[in-house]
Protein backbone atom coordinates (compact mmCIF):
# COMPACT_ATOMS: atom_id res chain seq x y z
CA UNK A 1 0.00 0.00 0.00
CA UNK A 2 1.34 3.48 -0.78
CA UNK A 3 2.80 5.37 2.13
CA UNK A 4 4.62 8.62 2.77
CA UNK A 5 8.18 9.32 1.79
CA UNK A 6 10.18 11.46 4.20
CA UNK A 7 13.75 12.63 3.95
CA UNK A 8 16.47 10.62 5.61
CA UNK A 9 16.89 13.37 8.18
CA UNK A 10 13.23 13.17 9.12
CA UNK A 11 13.42 9.40 9.26
CA UNK A 12 16.27 9.57 11.76
CA UNK A 13 14.72 12.37 13.82
CA UNK A 14 11.33 10.79 14.35
CA UNK A 15 10.63 7.08 14.15
CA UNK A 16 6.87 7.68 13.95
CA UNK A 17 7.46 9.16 10.49
CA UNK A 18 8.80 5.88 9.18
CA UNK A 19 7.25 4.23 6.18
CA UNK A 20 6.11 1.27 8.26
CA UNK A 21 4.26 3.40 10.80
CA UNK A 22 2.50 5.38 8.10
CA UNK A 23 1.48 2.24 6.27
CA UNK A 24 0.00 0.80 9.48
CA UNK A 25 -1.83 4.07 10.19
CA UNK A 26 -3.31 4.22 6.69
CA UNK A 27 -4.44 0.59 6.89
CA UNK A 28 -6.04 1.33 10.26
CA UNK A 29 -7.82 4.30 8.70
CA UNK A 30 -9.06 2.16 5.83
CA UNK A 31 -10.37 -0.48 8.24
CA UNK A 32 -12.10 2.03 10.52
CA UNK A 33 -13.54 3.85 7.52
CA UNK A 34 -15.03 0.64 6.14
CA UNK A 35 -16.49 -0.25 9.55
CA UNK A 36 -18.08 3.16 9.89
CA UNK A 37 -19.54 2.99 6.39
CA UNK A 38 -20.93 -0.50 7.07
CA UNK A 39 -22.49 0.80 10.28
CA UNK A 40 -24.16 3.64 8.38
CA UNK A 41 -25.53 1.28 5.73
CA UNK A 42 -26.87 -1.07 8.40
CA UNK A 43 -28.56 1.78 10.25
CA UNK A 44 -30.04 3.27 7.08
CA UNK A 45 -31.60 0.14 5.63
CA UNK A 46 -32.06 -2.31 8.49
CA UNK A 47 -32.58 -0.22 11.63
CA UNK A 48 -35.22 2.55 11.30
CA UNK A 49 -34.83 3.50 14.97
CA UNK A 50 -31.14 4.17 14.41
CA UNK A 51 -31.42 6.36 11.32
CA UNK A 52 -34.47 8.31 12.47
CA UNK A 53 -32.62 9.49 15.59
CA UNK A 54 -29.80 11.07 13.56
CA UNK A 55 -29.40 14.82 13.85
CA UNK A 56 -30.11 15.18 10.17
CA UNK A 57 -33.51 13.47 10.12
CA UNK A 58 -34.78 14.44 13.58
CA UNK A 59 -33.81 18.09 13.18
CA UNK A 60 -32.57 19.30 9.78
CA UNK A 61 -34.95 17.26 7.62
CA UNK A 62 -37.91 18.31 9.76
CA UNK A 63 -36.90 21.97 9.50
CA UNK A 64 -36.70 21.66 5.73
CA UNK A 65 -40.16 20.07 5.65
CA UNK A 66 -41.56 22.93 7.72
CA UNK A 67 -40.13 25.43 5.24
CA UNK A 68 -41.72 23.57 2.32
CA UNK A 69 -45.08 23.64 4.08
CA UNK A 70 -44.73 27.33 4.90
CA UNK A 71 -45.28 26.73 8.64
CA UNK A 72 -42.43 29.02 9.63
CA UNK A 73 -43.89 29.72 13.07
CA UNK A 74 -43.14 26.10 14.01
CA UNK A 75 -39.38 26.40 13.51
CA UNK A 76 -38.52 28.22 16.73
CA UNK A 77 -40.81 27.50 19.68
CA UNK A 78 -40.80 29.42 22.94
CA UNK A 79 -38.12 29.09 25.61
CA UNK A 80 -39.57 26.01 27.29
CA UNK A 81 -41.84 24.50 24.67
CA UNK A 82 -40.73 22.25 21.84
CA UNK A 83 -44.18 20.80 21.19
CA UNK A 84 -44.84 22.24 17.72
CA UNK A 85 -41.57 21.06 16.24
CA UNK A 86 -41.78 17.73 18.06
CA UNK A 87 -45.30 17.02 16.77
CA UNK A 88 -44.21 17.57 13.18
CA UNK A 89 -41.10 15.47 13.78
CA UNK A 90 -43.10 12.50 15.01
CA UNK A 91 -45.52 12.77 12.13
CA UNK A 92 -42.61 12.47 9.70
CA UNK A 93 -40.56 10.02 11.76
CA UNK A 94 -42.83 7.62 13.65
CA UNK A 95 -39.90 5.59 15.02
CA UNK A 96 -38.52 8.44 17.13
CA UNK A 97 -38.13 7.37 20.79
CA UNK A 98 -40.41 9.01 23.31
CA UNK A 99 -37.57 10.51 25.36
CA UNK A 100 -36.10 12.37 22.36
CA UNK A 101 -37.07 16.06 22.15
CA UNK A 102 -36.41 17.20 18.56
CA UNK A 103 -35.65 20.89 18.11
CA UNK A 104 -34.18 23.31 15.61
CA UNK A 105 -31.63 25.91 16.74
CA UNK A 106 -29.87 26.93 13.54
CA UNK A 107 -30.50 30.17 11.60
CA UNK A 108 -33.36 30.45 9.07
CA UNK A 109 -31.13 30.18 5.95
CA UNK A 110 -30.02 26.74 7.14
CA UNK A 111 -33.64 25.56 7.20
CA UNK A 112 -34.01 26.99 3.72
CA UNK A 113 -31.00 24.97 2.53
CA UNK A 114 -32.37 21.74 4.03
CA UNK A 115 -35.72 22.22 2.28
CA UNK A 116 -34.08 20.72 -0.81
CA UNK A 117 -33.64 17.41 1.00
CA UNK A 118 -37.21 17.53 2.29
CA UNK A 119 -38.39 16.96 -1.28
CA UNK A 120 -37.30 13.32 -0.83
CA UNK A 121 -38.46 10.62 1.54
CA UNK A 122 -36.62 10.52 4.89
CA UNK A 123 -34.50 7.51 3.95
CA UNK A 124 -33.57 8.86 0.52
CA UNK A 125 -32.74 12.25 2.00
CA UNK A 126 -30.51 10.66 4.63
CA UNK A 127 -28.59 8.58 2.09
CA UNK A 128 -28.09 11.64 -0.14
CA UNK A 129 -26.97 13.75 2.82
CA UNK A 130 -24.48 11.12 3.98
CA UNK A 131 -23.07 10.89 0.46
CA UNK A 132 -22.70 14.68 0.38
CA UNK A 133 -20.89 14.49 3.73
CA UNK A 134 -18.37 11.97 2.43
CA UNK A 135 -17.82 14.00 -0.74
CA UNK A 136 -17.29 17.24 1.19
CA UNK A 137 -14.90 15.52 3.60
CA UNK A 138 -12.80 14.22 0.72
CA UNK A 139 -12.82 17.63 -0.99
CA UNK A 140 -11.70 19.19 2.30
CA UNK A 141 -8.80 16.74 2.39
CA UNK A 142 -8.04 17.60 -1.23
CA UNK A 143 -7.97 21.32 -0.41
CA UNK A 144 -5.58 20.88 2.52
CA UNK A 145 -3.37 18.65 0.40
CA UNK A 146 -3.17 21.28 -2.34
CA UNK A 147 -2.67 24.25 0.00
CA UNK A 148 0.04 22.84 2.23
CA UNK A 149 1.65 20.46 -0.32
CA UNK A 150 1.92 17.67 2.20
CA UNK A 151 0.44 14.30 1.24
CA UNK A 152 -2.11 12.94 -1.17
CA UNK A 153 -5.77 13.72 -0.44
CA UNK A 154 -6.82 10.09 -0.18
CA UNK A 155 -4.16 9.58 2.47
CA UNK A 156 -5.50 12.53 4.48
CA UNK A 157 -8.98 11.06 4.03
CA UNK A 158 -7.88 7.71 5.48
CA UNK A 159 -6.17 9.48 8.36
CA UNK A 160 -9.43 11.32 9.09
CA UNK A 161 -11.10 7.95 9.60
CA UNK A 162 -8.86 7.42 12.64
CA UNK A 163 -10.16 10.61 14.30
CA UNK A 164 -13.44 9.61 15.92
CA UNK A 165 -15.24 12.99 16.01
CA UNK A 166 -15.33 12.87 12.21
CA UNK A 167 -16.71 9.32 12.22
CA UNK A 168 -19.27 10.35 14.83
CA UNK A 169 -20.26 13.39 12.78
CA UNK A 170 -20.81 11.18 9.74
CA UNK A 171 -22.94 8.86 11.86
CA UNK A 172 -25.18 11.59 13.30
CA UNK A 173 -25.52 13.51 10.05
CA UNK A 174 -24.48 16.79 11.64
CA UNK A 175 -23.84 19.83 9.44
CA UNK A 176 -20.28 20.34 10.64
CA UNK A 177 -18.61 18.87 7.58
CA UNK A 178 -20.78 20.32 4.81
CA UNK A 179 -21.29 23.77 6.35
CA UNK A 180 -18.20 23.92 8.58
CA UNK A 181 -15.02 22.11 7.59
CA UNK A 182 -15.69 22.15 3.85
CA UNK A 183 -16.36 25.92 3.50
CA UNK A 184 -13.25 26.69 5.55
CA UNK A 185 -11.06 24.33 3.51
CA UNK A 186 -12.56 25.60 0.25
CA UNK A 187 -12.00 29.21 1.32
CA UNK A 188 -8.33 28.56 2.07
CA UNK A 189 -7.97 26.83 -1.28
CA UNK A 190 -9.64 29.69 -3.19
CA UNK A 191 -7.52 32.21 -1.35
CA UNK A 192 -4.40 30.28 -2.34
CA UNK A 193 -5.62 30.47 -5.95
CA UNK A 194 -5.73 34.28 -5.72
CA UNK A 195 -9.53 34.41 -5.43
CA UNK A 196 -9.96 36.17 -2.06
CA UNK A 197 -13.49 37.42 -2.74
CA UNK A 198 -14.72 33.90 -3.53
CA UNK A 199 -12.86 32.69 -0.44
CA UNK A 200 -14.87 35.16 1.65
CA UNK A 201 -18.10 33.91 0.11
CA UNK A 202 -17.12 30.35 1.06
CA UNK A 203 -16.43 31.34 4.65
CA UNK A 204 -19.86 32.95 4.93
CA UNK A 205 -21.45 29.50 4.48
CA UNK A 206 -20.39 28.72 8.04
CA UNK A 207 -23.36 30.83 9.12
CA UNK A 208 -25.51 27.80 8.27
CA UNK A 209 -24.03 25.82 11.15
CA UNK A 210 -23.14 28.74 13.52
CA UNK A 211 -20.63 26.75 15.56
CA UNK A 212 -17.97 27.12 12.89
CA UNK A 213 -18.84 30.74 12.18
CA UNK A 214 -16.44 32.07 14.88
CA UNK A 215 -13.61 30.12 13.23
CA UNK A 216 -14.58 31.52 9.83
CA UNK A 217 -14.66 35.08 11.19
CA UNK A 218 -11.35 34.51 12.97
CA UNK A 219 -9.64 33.26 9.80
CA UNK A 220 -11.30 35.77 7.51
CA UNK A 221 -10.41 38.78 9.63
CA UNK A 222 -6.77 37.73 10.08
CA UNK A 223 -6.35 37.02 6.37
CA UNK A 224 -7.92 40.37 5.51
CA UNK A 225 -5.57 42.16 7.89
CA UNK A 226 -2.37 40.58 6.63
CA UNK A 227 -3.02 40.82 2.90
CA UNK A 228 -6.43 39.97 1.49
CA UNK A 229 -8.87 42.91 1.75
CA UNK A 230 -11.21 41.44 -0.86
CA UNK A 231 -11.74 38.41 1.36
CA UNK A 232 -13.43 40.57 3.99
CA UNK A 233 -15.68 42.03 1.28
CA UNK A 234 -16.64 38.55 0.10
CA UNK A 235 -17.35 37.41 3.64
CA UNK A 236 -19.56 40.42 4.33
CA UNK A 237 -21.39 40.03 1.00
CA UNK A 238 -22.02 36.35 1.65
CA UNK A 239 -23.36 36.96 5.13
CA UNK A 240 -25.66 39.70 3.87
CA UNK A 241 -27.02 37.45 1.11
CA UNK A 242 -27.66 34.61 3.54
CA UNK A 243 -29.32 37.00 5.98
CA UNK A 244 -31.55 38.44 3.24
CA UNK A 245 -32.62 35.07 1.80
CA UNK A 246 -35.12 34.25 4.60
CA UNK A 247 -36.57 37.77 4.38
CA UNK A 248 -37.33 37.21 0.71
CA UNK A 249 -38.22 33.50 0.65
CA UNK A 250 -39.55 32.95 4.16
CA UNK A 251 -41.46 35.00 6.73
CA UNK A 252 -39.59 38.14 7.93
CA UNK A 253 -40.19 37.19 11.57
CA UNK A 254 -38.06 34.05 11.33
CA UNK A 255 -34.89 35.95 12.24
CA UNK A 256 -36.44 37.49 15.35
CA UNK A 257 -37.87 34.08 16.28
CA UNK A 258 -34.40 32.58 16.00
CA UNK A 259 -32.83 35.28 18.16
CA UNK A 260 -35.53 34.80 20.79
CA UNK A 261 -34.98 31.06 20.69
CA UNK A 262 -31.47 31.55 22.06
CA UNK A 263 -33.09 31.56 25.49
CA UNK A 264 -34.64 28.22 24.61
CA UNK A 265 -31.21 26.94 23.65
CA UNK A 266 -29.80 27.99 27.02
CA UNK A 267 -32.60 26.10 28.76
CA UNK A 268 -32.23 23.13 26.43
CA UNK A 269 -28.50 22.74 27.09
CA UNK A 270 -28.57 23.58 30.80
CA UNK A 271 -27.28 20.69 32.90
CA UNK A 272 -30.17 20.90 35.37
CA UNK A 273 -32.78 21.01 32.60
CA UNK A 274 -35.71 18.59 32.79
CA UNK A 275 -34.84 17.49 29.25
CA UNK A 276 -32.74 14.32 29.02
CA UNK A 277 -29.26 14.75 27.57
CA UNK A 278 -26.12 12.80 27.01
CA UNK A 279 -24.13 15.39 28.89
CA UNK A 280 -20.85 13.57 28.30
CA UNK A 281 -21.13 14.76 24.69
CA UNK A 282 -20.98 18.45 25.64
CA UNK A 283 -17.35 19.50 25.53
CA UNK A 284 -17.54 23.32 25.61
CA UNK A 285 -15.58 24.69 28.57
CA UNK A 286 -18.04 27.57 29.31
CA UNK A 287 -20.97 25.12 29.48
CA UNK A 288 -19.00 22.76 31.71
CA UNK A 289 -18.13 25.58 34.10
CA UNK A 290 -21.74 26.76 34.19
CA UNK A 291 -22.85 23.23 35.02
CA UNK A 292 -21.24 23.68 38.42
CA UNK A 293 -23.97 26.17 39.31
CA UNK A 294 -27.74 25.90 39.41
CA UNK A 295 -29.80 27.68 36.77
CA UNK A 296 -30.90 30.36 39.26
CA UNK A 297 -27.38 31.25 40.36
CA UNK A 298 -25.73 30.83 36.97
CA UNK A 299 -26.94 34.10 35.41
CA UNK A 300 -24.35 36.41 37.03
CA UNK A 301 -21.66 33.73 36.73
CA UNK A 302 -22.46 33.39 33.03
CA UNK A 303 -21.36 36.96 32.37
CA UNK A 304 -18.03 36.30 34.06
CA UNK A 305 -17.40 33.01 32.24
CA UNK A 306 -18.40 34.37 28.84
CA UNK A 307 -16.31 37.47 29.51
CA UNK A 308 -13.24 35.33 30.20
CA UNK A 309 -13.96 33.33 27.03
CA UNK A 310 -14.08 36.59 25.05
CA UNK A 311 -10.72 37.65 26.52
CA UNK A 312 -9.19 34.30 25.52
CA UNK A 313 -10.52 34.72 21.97
CA UNK A 314 -9.23 38.31 21.74
CA UNK A 315 -5.81 37.21 22.94
CA UNK A 316 -5.72 34.53 20.25
CA UNK A 317 -6.68 37.16 17.69
CA UNK A 318 -3.91 39.45 18.93
CA UNK A 319 -1.43 36.59 18.66
CA UNK A 320 -2.71 35.96 15.13
CA UNK A 321 -2.00 39.55 14.15
CA UNK A 322 1.54 39.18 15.51
CA UNK A 323 1.95 36.04 13.43
CA UNK A 324 0.67 37.96 10.42
CA UNK A 325 3.36 40.62 10.88
CA UNK A 326 6.12 38.12 11.58
CA UNK A 327 8.75 37.19 9.01
CA UNK A 328 7.26 33.79 8.27
CA UNK A 329 6.15 32.04 5.06
CA UNK A 330 2.51 32.62 4.16
CA UNK A 331 1.71 28.90 4.38
CA UNK A 332 3.04 28.82 7.93
CA UNK A 333 0.86 31.77 8.86
CA UNK A 334 -2.19 30.04 7.38
CA UNK A 335 -1.40 26.88 9.32
CA UNK A 336 -1.10 28.79 12.60
CA UNK A 337 -4.40 30.59 11.97
CA UNK A 338 -6.17 27.26 11.33
CA UNK A 339 -4.62 25.65 14.41
CA UNK A 340 -5.57 28.55 16.67
CA UNK A 341 -9.12 28.71 15.30
CA UNK A 342 -9.95 25.05 15.82
CA UNK A 343 -8.25 24.77 19.21
CA UNK A 344 -10.21 27.80 20.40
CA UNK A 345 -13.60 26.21 19.71
CA UNK A 346 -13.99 24.05 22.86
CA UNK A 347 -12.51 26.79 25.06
CA UNK A 348 -14.66 29.79 24.14
CA UNK A 349 -17.89 28.69 22.44
CA UNK A 350 -20.98 28.42 24.68
CA UNK A 351 -22.23 25.06 23.41
CA UNK A 352 -20.24 22.40 21.62
CA UNK A 353 -20.86 18.69 21.09
CA UNK A 354 -18.15 16.03 20.85
CA UNK A 355 -18.34 15.70 17.07
CA UNK A 356 -17.75 19.45 16.70
CA UNK A 357 -14.14 18.70 17.62
CA UNK A 358 -13.72 17.37 14.08
CA UNK A 359 -11.79 20.50 13.13
CA UNK A 360 -9.00 19.41 15.47
CA UNK A 361 -8.15 16.74 12.88
CA UNK A 362 -6.88 19.33 10.41
CA UNK A 363 -5.23 21.34 13.20
CA UNK A 364 -3.35 18.27 14.44
CA UNK A 365 -2.49 17.25 10.89
CA UNK A 366 -0.79 20.60 10.34
CA UNK A 367 0.98 20.40 13.69
CA UNK A 368 2.41 17.06 12.63
CA UNK A 369 3.28 17.70 8.99
CA UNK A 370 4.60 21.26 9.02
CA UNK A 371 8.39 21.40 9.31
CA UNK A 372 8.72 23.57 12.38
CA UNK A 373 12.07 24.80 13.74
CA UNK A 374 14.08 22.09 15.43
CA UNK A 375 13.62 23.50 18.93
CA UNK A 376 9.80 23.37 18.81
CA UNK A 377 9.11 20.56 16.30
CA UNK A 378 9.05 17.73 18.89
CA UNK A 379 6.66 19.72 21.09
CA UNK A 380 4.34 20.42 18.16
CA UNK A 381 4.20 16.75 17.26
CA UNK A 382 3.71 15.86 20.92
CA UNK A 383 0.75 18.25 21.19
CA UNK A 384 -0.80 16.81 18.03
CA UNK A 385 -0.37 13.20 19.15
CA UNK A 386 -1.64 13.89 22.69
CA UNK A 387 -4.71 15.71 21.42
CA UNK A 388 -5.48 13.04 18.82
CA UNK A 389 -5.18 10.15 21.27
CA UNK A 390 -7.04 11.95 24.09
CA UNK A 391 -10.04 12.70 21.90
CA UNK A 392 -10.16 9.16 20.54
CA UNK A 393 -9.76 7.59 23.98
CA UNK A 394 -12.56 9.81 25.29
CA UNK A 395 -14.85 8.53 22.52
CA UNK A 396 -13.98 4.91 23.33
CA UNK A 397 -14.68 5.61 27.00
CA UNK A 398 -18.21 6.96 26.55
CA UNK A 399 -19.03 4.55 23.72
CA UNK A 400 -18.12 1.36 25.59
CA UNK A 401 -18.09 2.27 29.28
CA UNK A 402 -20.77 3.60 31.60
CA UNK A 403 -21.58 7.04 30.27
CA UNK A 404 -22.60 8.27 33.72
CA UNK A 405 -18.99 8.01 34.89
CA UNK A 406 -17.60 10.04 31.97
CA UNK A 407 -16.87 13.70 32.67
CA UNK A 408 -16.07 15.94 29.69
CA UNK A 409 -14.22 18.34 32.00
CA UNK A 410 -11.10 16.15 31.88
CA UNK A 411 -10.93 16.24 28.07
CA UNK A 412 -11.62 19.97 27.86
CA UNK A 413 -9.06 20.73 30.57
CA UNK A 414 -6.44 18.74 28.66
CA UNK A 415 -7.25 20.60 25.45
CA UNK A 416 -6.89 23.85 27.39
CA UNK A 417 -3.43 22.82 28.61
CA UNK A 418 -2.41 21.87 25.07
CA UNK A 419 -3.70 25.22 23.82
CA UNK A 420 -1.49 27.05 26.34
CA UNK A 421 1.46 24.99 25.15
CA UNK A 422 0.66 26.01 21.58
CA UNK A 423 0.64 29.68 22.55
CA UNK A 424 4.08 29.32 24.11
CA UNK A 425 5.50 27.63 21.01
CA UNK A 426 3.96 30.19 18.65
CA UNK A 427 5.49 33.00 20.70
CA UNK A 428 8.89 31.35 20.29
CA UNK A 429 8.29 31.09 16.56
CA UNK A 430 7.36 34.76 16.33
CA UNK A 431 10.45 35.72 18.31
CA UNK A 432 12.67 33.70 16.00
CA UNK A 433 11.04 35.13 12.87
CA UNK A 434 13.43 33.46 10.47
CA UNK A 435 12.33 32.84 6.91
CA UNK A 436 13.86 29.37 6.84
CA UNK A 437 11.76 28.22 9.79
CA UNK A 438 8.27 26.82 9.55
CA UNK A 439 8.46 25.63 5.94
CA UNK A 440 5.75 23.20 4.88
CA UNK A 441 7.01 19.72 4.14
CA UNK A 442 6.97 18.96 0.41
CA UNK A 443 6.66 15.18 0.29
CA UNK A 444 6.13 12.83 -2.58
CA UNK A 445 4.17 9.65 -1.86
CA UNK A 446 5.69 6.37 -2.93
CA UNK A 447 3.80 3.60 -4.65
Amino acid sequence: MPSLCYSAENERSNGLNSKAWWTITLWAGALLGCLNLAHLIYGDFFHPYMHQTTDFLSSSYVAGSIVLKGEFHSLYPSAKSYDAFAVISRSLLPQLPSHLVPNWQYPPPAALAYSIFALCSPLAALVIWQSVNYLCLYLSCLAFSRIFATIRPWQIFLLSCTFFPIAYMLKTGSAGIVFGLFPIALALWQNAQARPFIAGLCLSLCLLTVKYLPVALFLGTLLAIIQYRQLAAGLAAGLLCLAAAPLLLMAPYTWTDWLQSMAAAEHYYSFDSDIQHNMYLHVALPAILLSLFSAKSASPIKLIIYGIAAIVALHAFYLGTRVGRANLPLQTKLAIFVILGFYLMPLVEPHLVFYDLAGLFFANLLLWLIEWPEDIAPKMKGIALTSWLAVDVYFIAFAFLSSSSINPAFLTALLGILYIQLLLQFRKLIAAGKQKNGRPVHTTPLD
